[in-house]
């Protein structure tokens, strides 16, 4: 899943937030910097 978050406005701008999804998880980190590479990571995690 590659997506941006989404902001959500309200009337009151106090109400106003913001959507996103997170990922929680545990091994061995690699850091990757191509836009591709982490929409296909982000992707196959979803997908497990």
């Amino acid at each position: 899943m590659c997506n941006e978050g989404e902001p959500v406005f309200m009337d009151a701008p106090c109400n106003s937030g913001y959507y996103y999804s997170s990922i929680i998880g545990n091994g061995t980190v690699e850091f990757i910097n191509r836009s591709e590479d982490k929409c296909h990571a982000l992707t196959a995690m979803f997908f497990q």
